[in-house]
Protein backbone atom coordinates (compact mmCIF):
# COMPACT_ATOMS: atom_id res chain seq x y z
CA UNK A 1 0.00 0.00 0.00
CA UNK A 2 1.14 3.50 -0.81
CA UNK A 3 0.19 6.31 1.62
CA UNK A 4 0.46 10.02 0.92
CA UNK A 5 0.69 12.12 4.14
CA UNK A 6 -0.16 15.82 4.45
CA UNK A 7 0.49 17.50 7.86
CA UNK A 8 -0.96 20.93 8.62
CA UNK A 9 -0.61 23.00 11.81
CA UNK A 10 -3.30 25.49 12.83
CA UNK A 11 -2.17 28.42 15.01
CA UNK A 12 -3.96 31.26 16.76
CA UNK A 13 -2.13 34.31 18.14
CA UNK A 14 1.13 32.51 17.50
CA UNK A 15 0.15 29.51 19.57
CA UNK A 16 -0.39 26.03 18.20
CA UNK A 17 -4.03 25.14 18.54
CA UNK A 18 -4.45 22.14 16.27
CA UNK A 19 -2.34 19.69 14.26
CA UNK A 20 -4.10 18.16 11.22
CA UNK A 21 -2.74 15.07 9.57
CA UNK A 22 -4.28 13.68 6.35
CA UNK A 23 -3.34 10.21 5.19
CA UNK A 24 -4.44 9.22 1.64
CA UNK A 25 -4.25 5.78 0.04
CA UNK A 26 -2.56 6.43 -3.35
CA UNK A 27 -1.80 2.82 -4.24
CA UNK A 28 -4.06 2.86 -7.27
CA UNK A 29 -2.56 6.13 -8.54
CA UNK A 30 0.96 4.74 -8.15
CA UNK A 31 -0.04 1.66 -10.08
CA UNK A 32 -1.37 3.85 -12.88
CA UNK A 33 1.80 5.97 -12.89
CA UNK A 34 3.96 2.85 -12.97
CA UNK A 35 1.87 1.44 -15.79
CA UNK A 36 2.26 4.68 -17.73
CA UNK A 37 6.04 4.66 -17.20
CA UNK A 38 6.23 1.05 -18.39
CA UNK A 39 4.06 1.85 -21.37
CA UNK A 40 6.21 4.87 -22.25
CA UNK A 41 9.36 2.78 -21.87
CA UNK A 42 7.97 0.04 -24.10
CA UNK A 43 6.81 2.66 -26.59
CA UNK A 44 10.31 4.15 -26.74
CA UNK A 45 11.86 0.68 -27.10
CA UNK A 46 9.36 -0.22 -29.83
CA UNK A 47 9.93 3.10 -31.61
CA UNK A 48 13.71 2.61 -31.41
CA UNK A 49 13.43 -0.95 -32.73
CA UNK A 50 11.04 0.13 -35.50
CA UNK A 51 13.32 3.02 -36.50
CA UNK A 52 16.28 0.62 -36.57
CA UNK A 53 14.38 -1.84 -38.78
CA UNK A 54 13.14 0.88 -41.14
CA UNK A 55 16.62 2.39 -41.34
CA UNK A 56 18.09 -0.88 -42.62
CA UNK A 57 15.42 -1.58 -45.23
CA UNK A 58 16.35 -1.23 -48.90
CA UNK A 59 13.07 0.57 -49.67
CA UNK A 60 13.09 4.37 -49.63
CA UNK A 61 11.16 5.42 -46.49
CA UNK A 62 10.59 8.96 -45.28
CA UNK A 63 8.17 10.89 -43.05
CA UNK A 64 7.13 14.47 -43.86
CA UNK A 65 5.02 16.51 -41.44
CA UNK A 66 2.41 19.21 -42.08
CA UNK A 67 5.14 21.89 -42.11
CA UNK A 68 6.85 19.97 -44.97
CA UNK A 69 9.71 19.11 -42.61
CA UNK A 70 11.41 15.76 -43.08
CA UNK A 71 10.99 13.99 -39.72
CA UNK A 72 12.43 10.58 -40.59
CA UNK A 73 14.58 9.24 -43.43
CA UNK A 74 16.00 5.73 -43.56
CA UNK A 75 19.54 4.82 -44.61
CA UNK A 76 18.68 3.90 -48.23
CA UNK A 77 17.00 7.28 -48.81
CA UNK A 78 19.90 9.20 -47.29
CA UNK A 79 22.48 7.35 -49.40
CA UNK A 80 20.64 7.80 -52.70
CA UNK A 81 19.23 11.30 -52.29
CA UNK A 82 21.61 12.90 -49.81
CA UNK A 83 18.62 13.80 -47.68
CA UNK A 84 18.77 14.70 -43.97
CA UNK A 85 16.21 14.77 -41.18
CA UNK A 86 15.05 18.19 -40.11
CA UNK A 87 15.25 19.69 -43.61
CA UNK A 88 12.32 20.90 -45.64
CA UNK A 89 11.41 18.12 -48.06
CA UNK A 90 12.14 20.17 -51.17
CA UNK A 91 15.70 20.62 -49.89
CA UNK A 92 16.11 17.13 -48.48
CA UNK A 93 15.53 15.48 -51.85
CA UNK A 94 18.09 17.47 -53.79
CA UNK A 95 19.46 14.43 -55.67
CA UNK A 96 16.18 13.25 -57.13
CA UNK A 97 16.34 11.70 -60.60
CA UNK A 98 13.81 14.19 -61.97
CA UNK A 99 14.11 17.93 -61.25
CA UNK A 100 10.33 18.25 -60.87
CA UNK A 101 10.04 15.31 -58.49
CA UNK A 102 10.19 17.44 -55.34
CA UNK A 103 7.16 19.33 -56.66
CA UNK A 104 5.36 15.99 -56.97
CA UNK A 105 6.22 15.17 -53.35
CA UNK A 106 4.87 18.53 -52.16
CA UNK A 107 1.65 18.04 -54.13
CA UNK A 108 1.15 14.55 -52.70
CA UNK A 109 1.75 15.79 -49.14
CA UNK A 110 -0.70 18.65 -49.64
CA UNK A 111 -3.37 16.37 -51.14
CA UNK A 112 -3.15 13.85 -48.32
CA UNK A 113 -3.00 16.42 -45.52
CA UNK A 114 -5.73 18.77 -46.66
CA UNK A 115 -8.15 16.70 -48.74
CA UNK A 116 -8.77 13.72 -46.45
CA UNK A 117 -7.42 11.18 -48.90
CA UNK A 118 -6.73 7.71 -47.49
CA UNK A 119 -3.52 7.15 -49.41
CA UNK A 120 -1.63 7.96 -52.60
CA UNK A 121 -0.16 5.22 -54.81
CA UNK A 122 1.73 5.40 -58.08
CA UNK A 123 4.20 3.53 -60.28
CA UNK A 124 6.60 5.86 -62.02
CA UNK A 125 9.76 5.87 -64.10
CA UNK A 126 12.63 7.71 -62.40
CA UNK A 127 15.65 7.55 -64.67
CA UNK A 128 16.43 3.91 -65.51
CA UNK A 129 14.42 2.67 -62.52
CA UNK A 130 10.74 1.90 -62.08
CA UNK A 131 9.49 2.64 -58.58
CA UNK A 132 6.28 1.83 -56.73
CA UNK A 133 5.37 4.65 -54.33
CA UNK A 134 2.74 4.63 -51.59
CA UNK A 135 2.06 7.52 -49.20
CA UNK A 136 -0.23 7.24 -46.14
CA UNK A 137 -1.38 9.89 -43.62
CA UNK A 138 -0.23 9.44 -39.99
CA UNK A 139 0.54 11.48 -36.89
CA UNK A 140 3.96 12.26 -35.35
CA UNK A 141 4.81 11.73 -31.68
CA UNK A 142 4.22 15.43 -31.00
CA UNK A 143 0.76 15.37 -32.58
CA UNK A 144 1.49 16.84 -36.00
CA UNK A 145 -0.15 15.50 -39.12
CA UNK A 146 2.34 13.76 -41.40
CA UNK A 147 2.76 11.60 -44.46
CA UNK A 148 4.69 8.31 -44.40
CA UNK A 149 6.00 7.36 -47.84
CA UNK A 150 7.48 4.01 -48.89
CA UNK A 151 9.07 3.90 -52.34
CA UNK A 152 10.28 0.55 -53.70
CA UNK A 153 12.44 -0.25 -56.73
CA UNK A 154 10.34 -2.65 -58.82
CA UNK A 155 12.48 -2.53 -61.97
CA UNK A 156 13.43 -6.23 -61.92
CA UNK A 157 9.89 -7.24 -60.99
CA UNK A 158 8.49 -5.30 -63.95
CA UNK A 159 11.09 -6.80 -66.26
CA UNK A 160 10.14 -10.29 -65.09
CA UNK A 161 6.44 -9.51 -65.63
CA UNK A 162 7.18 -8.20 -69.12
CA UNK A 163 9.23 -11.30 -69.92
CA UNK A 164 6.36 -13.50 -68.73
CA UNK A 165 3.91 -11.56 -70.91
CA UNK A 166 6.24 -12.00 -73.90
CA UNK A 167 6.48 -15.75 -73.23
CA UNK A 168 2.70 -16.00 -73.05
CA UNK A 169 2.43 -13.99 -76.27
CA UNK A 170 4.98 -16.19 -78.03
CA UNK A 171 3.16 -19.32 -76.85
CA UNK A 172 -0.07 -17.95 -78.30
CA UNK A 173 1.70 -17.07 -81.55
CA UNK A 174 3.11 -20.59 -81.73
CA UNK A 175 -0.29 -22.22 -81.22
CA UNK A 176 -1.89 -19.92 -83.79
CA UNK A 177 0.96 -20.52 -86.23
CA UNK A 178 0.52 -24.29 -86.05
CA UNK A 179 -3.25 -24.05 -86.65
CA UNK A 180 -2.93 -21.55 -89.52
CA UNK A 181 -0.05 -23.42 -91.11
CA UNK A 182 -2.01 -26.69 -91.34
CA UNK A 183 -5.13 -24.93 -92.58
CA UNK A 184 -3.27 -23.09 -95.35
CA UNK A 185 -1.31 -26.09 -96.59
CA UNK A 186 -4.38 -27.92 -97.93
CA UNK A 187 -5.61 -25.14 -100.27
CA UNK A 188 -2.02 -24.59 -101.41
CA UNK A 189 -1.81 -28.18 -102.52
CA UNK A 190 -5.06 -27.71 -104.44
CA UNK A 191 -3.71 -24.61 -106.19
CA UNK A 192 -0.46 -26.41 -107.02
CA UNK A 193 -2.38 -29.34 -108.49
CA UNK A 194 -4.58 -27.05 -110.61
CA UNK A 195 -1.53 -25.14 -111.88
CA UNK A 196 0.18 -28.41 -112.81
CA UNK A 197 -2.91 -29.49 -114.77
CA UNK A 198 -3.08 -26.18 -116.66
CA UNK A 199 0.60 -26.39 -117.58
CA UNK A 200 0.04 -29.70 -119.30
CA UNK A 201 -3.28 -28.85 -120.94
CA UNK A 202 -2.53 -25.32 -122.17
CA UNK A 203 -0.47 -24.41 -125.21
CA UNK A 204 1.86 -22.11 -123.30
CA UNK A 205 4.15 -21.75 -126.29
CA UNK A 206 1.40 -19.92 -128.20
CA UNK A 207 -0.34 -18.32 -125.19
CA UNK A 208 2.53 -16.28 -123.68
CA UNK A 209 0.25 -14.53 -121.17
CA UNK A 210 -0.97 -17.85 -119.78
CA UNK A 211 2.63 -18.98 -119.36
CA UNK A 212 3.45 -15.81 -117.41
CA UNK A 213 0.41 -16.27 -115.15
CA UNK A 214 1.33 -19.87 -114.42
CA UNK A 215 4.88 -18.83 -113.51
CA UNK A 216 3.45 -16.22 -111.12
CA UNK A 217 1.23 -18.90 -109.58
CA UNK A 218 4.23 -21.22 -109.11
CA UNK A 219 6.29 -18.46 -107.49
CA UNK A 220 3.41 -17.48 -105.23
CA UNK A 221 2.94 -21.11 -104.17
CA UNK A 222 6.66 -21.32 -103.37
CA UNK A 223 6.51 -18.14 -101.27
CA UNK A 224 3.34 -19.24 -99.47
CA UNK A 225 4.83 -22.68 -98.82
CA UNK A 226 7.88 -21.04 -97.24
CA UNK A 227 5.62 -19.00 -94.97
CA UNK A 228 3.74 -22.16 -93.96
CA UNK A 229 7.02 -23.96 -93.25
CA UNK A 230 8.21 -21.01 -91.14
CA UNK A 231 4.96 -21.04 -89.19
CA UNK A 232 5.18 -24.77 -88.53
CA UNK A 233 8.90 -24.68 -87.74
CA UNK A 234 8.37 -21.91 -85.22
CA UNK A 235 5.41 -23.68 -83.61
CA UNK A 236 6.87 -27.16 -83.23
CA UNK A 237 9.42 -28.30 -80.70
CA UNK A 238 13.01 -28.62 -81.94
CA UNK A 239 14.56 -32.07 -81.68
CA UNK A 240 18.19 -32.44 -82.58
CA UNK A 241 19.87 -35.33 -84.37
CA UNK A 242 23.45 -34.26 -83.89
CA UNK A 243 26.43 -35.71 -85.72
CA UNK A 244 30.03 -34.71 -86.24
CA UNK A 245 30.17 -32.36 -89.26
CA UNK A 246 32.62 -30.20 -91.16
CA UNK A 247 31.75 -26.52 -90.62
CA UNK A 248 33.02 -25.26 -93.97
CA UNK A 249 30.94 -27.84 -95.87
CA UNK A 250 27.82 -26.72 -93.98
CA UNK A 251 28.53 -23.09 -94.88
CA UNK A 252 29.12 -23.85 -98.56
CA UNK A 253 25.96 -25.96 -98.78
CA UNK A 254 24.03 -23.04 -97.25
CA UNK A 255 25.57 -20.66 -99.82
CA UNK A 256 24.41 -22.92 -102.63
CA UNK A 257 20.87 -23.12 -101.23
CA UNK A 258 20.69 -19.35 -100.66
CA UNK A 259 21.50 -18.64 -104.34
CA UNK A 260 23.65 -15.56 -103.80
CA UNK A 261 23.38 -13.22 -106.86
CA UNK A 262 26.43 -12.41 -108.98
CA UNK A 263 26.58 -8.75 -107.89
CA UNK A 264 27.54 -9.85 -104.35
CA UNK A 265 31.14 -10.85 -103.69
CA UNK A 266 31.34 -13.79 -101.27
CA UNK A 267 34.41 -14.35 -99.11
CA UNK A 268 34.35 -17.59 -97.11
CA UNK A 269 37.10 -17.49 -94.48
CA UNK A 270 35.85 -20.42 -92.40
CA UNK A 271 38.59 -22.89 -91.47
CA UNK A 272 38.44 -26.05 -93.53
CA UNK A 273 39.50 -28.30 -90.64
CA UNK A 274 36.91 -27.14 -88.09
CA UNK A 275 34.44 -29.82 -87.06
CA UNK A 276 31.39 -29.41 -84.89
CA UNK A 277 28.72 -31.68 -83.42
CA UNK A 278 25.35 -30.32 -84.61
CA UNK A 279 22.13 -31.25 -86.34
CA UNK A 280 23.32 -30.55 -89.94
CA UNK A 281 19.89 -29.91 -91.45
CA UNK A 282 18.87 -27.38 -88.80
CA UNK A 283 22.22 -25.58 -88.70
CA UNK A 284 22.20 -25.40 -92.49
CA UNK A 285 18.71 -23.86 -92.27
CA UNK A 286 20.04 -21.30 -89.78
CA UNK A 287 22.93 -20.32 -92.09
CA UNK A 288 20.65 -20.13 -95.14
CA UNK A 289 18.34 -17.69 -93.33
CA UNK A 290 21.23 -15.50 -92.20
CA UNK A 291 22.82 -15.48 -95.66
CA UNK A 292 19.50 -14.60 -97.33
CA UNK A 293 19.00 -11.74 -94.87
CA UNK A 294 22.48 -10.45 -95.68
CA UNK A 295 21.76 -10.69 -99.42
CA UNK A 296 18.42 -8.87 -99.03
CA UNK A 297 20.28 -6.05 -97.25
CA UNK A 298 22.41 -5.50 -100.40
CA UNK A 299 19.97 -5.12 -103.34
CA UNK A 300 22.55 -3.10 -105.30
CA UNK A 301 25.34 -5.56 -104.58
CA UNK A 302 28.12 -5.62 -102.02
CA UNK A 303 30.36 -7.94 -100.04
CA UNK A 304 29.39 -10.95 -97.95
CA UNK A 305 32.08 -12.21 -95.58
CA UNK A 306 31.87 -15.36 -93.46
CA UNK A 307 34.46 -16.02 -90.73
CA UNK A 308 34.93 -18.53 -87.94
CA UNK A 309 37.03 -18.84 -84.80
CA UNK A 310 37.32 -21.09 -81.76
CA UNK A 311 36.99 -19.60 -78.29
CA UNK A 312 36.73 -21.36 -74.89
CA UNK A 313 35.17 -24.56 -76.19
CA UNK A 314 32.86 -22.69 -78.56
CA UNK A 315 32.96 -21.81 -82.21
CA UNK A 316 31.85 -18.40 -83.45
CA UNK A 317 30.59 -17.99 -87.01
CA UNK A 318 30.11 -14.40 -88.18
CA UNK A 319 28.23 -13.37 -91.34
CA UNK A 320 28.95 -9.75 -92.36
CA UNK A 321 27.32 -7.71 -95.10
CA UNK A 322 27.96 -4.22 -96.45
CA UNK A 323 24.30 -3.35 -96.74
CA UNK A 324 22.08 -0.62 -95.38
CA UNK A 325 22.52 -1.59 -91.73
CA UNK A 326 19.82 -1.39 -89.06
CA UNK A 327 18.55 1.31 -86.76
CA UNK A 328 18.50 0.93 -82.98
CA UNK A 329 14.72 0.48 -83.06
CA UNK A 330 15.02 -2.38 -85.57
CA UNK A 331 17.78 -4.03 -83.53
CA UNK A 332 15.59 -4.06 -80.42
CA UNK A 333 12.87 -6.02 -82.26
CA UNK A 334 15.15 -8.14 -84.42
CA UNK A 335 14.39 -11.53 -82.79
CA UNK A 336 10.68 -10.89 -82.21
CA UNK A 337 8.30 -13.19 -84.16
CA UNK A 338 6.14 -11.42 -86.76
CA UNK A 339 8.51 -8.45 -86.90
CA UNK A 340 9.95 -7.83 -90.37
CA UNK A 341 11.17 -4.98 -92.55
CA UNK A 342 10.60 -6.97 -95.74
CA UNK A 343 7.49 -6.43 -97.86
CA UNK A 344 6.94 -10.17 -98.33
CA UNK A 345 8.28 -11.46 -95.03
CA UNK A 346 6.32 -12.88 -92.08
CA UNK A 347 9.01 -12.17 -89.49
CA UNK A 348 9.77 -15.75 -88.45
CA UNK A 349 13.20 -16.25 -90.07
CA UNK A 350 15.44 -14.78 -87.37
CA UNK A 351 13.15 -15.99 -84.58
CA UNK A 352 13.65 -19.54 -85.90
CA UNK A 353 17.41 -18.96 -86.17
CA UNK A 354 17.47 -17.95 -82.52
CA UNK A 355 15.54 -21.05 -81.49
CA UNK A 356 17.87 -23.31 -83.48
CA UNK A 357 20.98 -21.72 -81.95
CA UNK A 358 19.56 -21.98 -78.43
CA UNK A 359 18.48 -25.60 -79.01
CA UNK A 360 22.16 -26.36 -79.67
CA UNK A 361 23.13 -24.61 -76.44
CA UNK A 362 24.39 -21.55 -78.30
CA UNK A 363 23.51 -17.93 -78.92
CA UNK A 364 23.06 -15.53 -81.81
CA UNK A 365 23.81 -11.81 -81.63
CA UNK A 366 23.80 -8.87 -84.02
CA UNK A 367 25.83 -5.70 -84.53
CA UNK A 368 24.93 -3.06 -87.08
CA UNK A 369 25.53 0.50 -88.21
CA UNK A 370 23.25 2.37 -90.53
CA UNK A 371 24.72 2.65 -94.07
CA UNK A 372 27.71 0.50 -93.08
CA UNK A 373 26.31 -3.01 -92.78
CA UNK A 374 25.59 -5.70 -90.22
CA UNK A 375 27.29 -8.67 -88.59
CA UNK A 376 25.35 -11.59 -87.15
CA UNK A 377 27.37 -13.97 -85.00
CA UNK A 378 26.37 -17.50 -84.06
CA UNK A 379 28.18 -19.02 -81.08
CA UNK A 380 27.89 -22.80 -80.71
CA UNK A 381 29.56 -25.29 -78.36
CA UNK A 382 31.89 -27.65 -80.17
CA UNK A 383 30.29 -30.70 -78.54
CA UNK A 384 26.57 -31.51 -78.39
CA UNK A 385 24.47 -34.38 -77.12
CA UNK A 386 23.14 -36.58 -79.88
CA UNK A 387 19.50 -35.71 -79.25
CA UNK A 388 17.97 -32.98 -77.12
CA UNK A 389 14.81 -30.96 -76.86
CA UNK A 390 14.66 -27.19 -77.08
Amino acid sequence: MWIEVHNTSIRSNGSLKHFLGIWTDITQRKKIEESLRESEKKHKETSTLLSSILSQMSDYIFLIDEDYTTRFINKATREVYGAAEGEKCYKAFRKLDRPCYHTDVLCEVHELLHKSKDYFEDIRQTGPKITHLRSTPTVTSDGKRAILTVSRDVTEQKKAEEKLRQMERLTTIGETAAMVGHDIRNPLQGIAGAAHYLKHHTDTERNVKAKEMLEIIDQSITNADKIVNDLLDYAREIWLESIDANLQRLIRAALDLARVPENIQVTDLTESSLRITVDPEKIRRLFVNLIKNAVDAMPEGGKLTITSKESNGNIEISITDTGAGMTKETMEKLWTPLFTTKPRGMGFGLAICKRIAEAHGGTITAESRVNEGSTLTVKLPLQQRKTEES
